[in-house]
């Protein structure tokens, strides 16, 4: 079987140990139990093991390392063959032999009937049984000499496993309930025994992109499997874990910017993606708001409102996928960033076709501007005419503003409607619109030009 990304050999271990996990977007920091035998700790990589790893992030903790040495080592598969029974295949004839020695891309095999040997290539071989692994693989070997060791500990960076926040927002009557995953992507080619998982979000700055412990035609290989395998990976999550039997802590700051989700839980981490619940948090007050932004045109418009959802974060939110259910039907996704406690959070939906607008501009004409200290200039005048239309047969929340601002130009609105707002170069309405309701507002402005 073809090994994939960072399946990590320690050859010294009497049983399989549980690995502390803790996942950063892009990457994890791995941390499992190492066995010293003889004062020596040996760990062996696969090559496309090897590229996952970042350089400089090898660590071994509790021992003291008086030296270490890297050798490279070739296994033949085919050893594994040597004295059984194999088959060749000359035409429709089947000649039976003992594999006795691999040379290449032959084999030296002992007829079972006259006892002489002949050479056949290994591609022309059959099997009474389904045989192991056969081909050739090459390992790195890492072996440390250790003093005054305890309990140590194999430390590293791997880009094999990554973490994203997945979130369902759930809404009902102006409240809401945040249901809050992690999904982590793993490219492992065998399950890793976990044991307890630190979740990492925020600011956090790495420089470790593109760097490798291995050869650039191995690395240039191997991370491209693993991308191609987490892309496909996005359409395969498994959600194992279940609410009872998991503990998790509010998301705690950690250093500036820095913040993690502490899951108290233990399982085997599958190749592919696995997620674990992480929050379960009350809203109290959810706004389905169609929202409208934009700078002054000098056109004509017409179009629809944007769909948003506000509230403002109970704790602090990793940014990630949010997933909107509204009255039980499903409304949409969208990826939201991350977000500090008590601030405001939006979600897009898109388009909300059942409120329209349209935005007639009509030009008043140009006023010259005299002063006798000054080369003058002169005045643009705009009448814009706004008209809102709610198609639904329901209340809805209108949030419209309009930018007036222009580099170097001074603005002056001259008069508007009492339901807009005029805000410094900006004009806004916020309020709501019955079901079928459809509003016309007008306001005037100057935009000034100097000379």
């Amino acid at each position: 079987m073809k090994k994939h990304i960072l399946m990590l050999l320690l050859l010294l271990f009497s049983s399989a140990q549980a690995a502390e996990l803790r996942i950063y977007p892009g990457f994890a920091e791995i941390i499992e139990a190492a066995q010293v035998k003889d004062n020596q700790v040996t760990l062996e990589f696969t090559p496309s093991d090897l590229c996952q790893i970042v350089p400089r992030s090898l660590d071994l903790l509790g021992a003291e390392v008086t030296r270490y040495q890297v050798s490279q080592k070739t296994q033949n598969g085919y050893d594994s063959l040597i004295g059984l029974t194999v088959g060749v295949r000359s035409g429709s004839e089947l000649r039976e032999g003992t594999l006795v020695k691999y040379e290449g891309n032959q084999v030296l095999i002992q007829d079972g009937k006259t006892g002489w040997y002949f050479r056949a290539p290994t591609a022309a071989l059959e099997y009474q049984k389904l045989p192991p692994d056969v081909g050739i693989s090459n390992t790195t070997q890492y072996q440390f000499s250790v003093q005054n060791s305890q309990a140590p500990q194999l430390r590293y960076l791997s880009r094999a496993i990554s973490w994203q926040p997945r979130y369902t927002l759930d809404v009902a009557d102006g409240q809401g309930t945040i249901r809050g995953w992690a999904e982590i992507t793993s490219s492992l080619s065998e399950p890793l025994k976990v044991n307890g998982v630190k979740l990492f979000g925020g600011n956090i700055k790495t420089t470790f992109v593109s760097g490798s412990l291995c050869g650039n035609s191995g690395q240039n290989h191997a991370l491209e499997e693993a991308d191609a395998f987490k892309a496909a990976a996005d359409y395969d999550v498994e959600y194992r874990a279940t609410r009872p039997t998991t503990q998790v802590q509010n998301a705690q700051q950690v250093s500036g910017g820095i913040y993690q989700y502490d899951v108290n839980v233990q399982f085997d981490l599958p190749r592919g993606k696995y997620a674990l619940p992480v929050q379960t948090i009350p809203i109290n007050r959810v706004e389905q708001v169609m929202v409208l932004r934009q700078g002054f045109r000098t056109e004509s418009q017409q179009g629809y409102f944007q769909r948003q959802y506000h509230f403002d974060a109970p704790e602090f939110l990793f940014g990630g996928i949010f997933q909107i259910r509204d009255g039980q039907f499903f409304v949409g996704e969208s990826s939201v960033p991350s977000a500090a406690k008590g601030s405001p959070v939006v979600v897009n939906m898109g388009e909300a076709t059942e409120v329209t607008h349209q935005r007639r501009v009509t030009y008043l004409g140009k006023e010259t501007i005299k002063e006798a200290n000054s080369n003058g200039g002169y005045l643009d005048r705009y009448e814009v005419t706004l008209t809102f239309k709610n198609h639904s047969d329901r209340v809805v929340q209108l949030n419209y503003l309009e930018d007036l601002f222009e580099a170097g130009r001074k603005i002056n609105i001259e008069k508007h409607s009492s339901a807009l707002k005029a805000l410094k170069d900006q004009i806004q309405f916020v309020n709501t619109l019955a079901p079928l309701e459809e509003k016309t507002l007008q306001f005037t402005f100057t935009k000034e030009h100097r000379y």
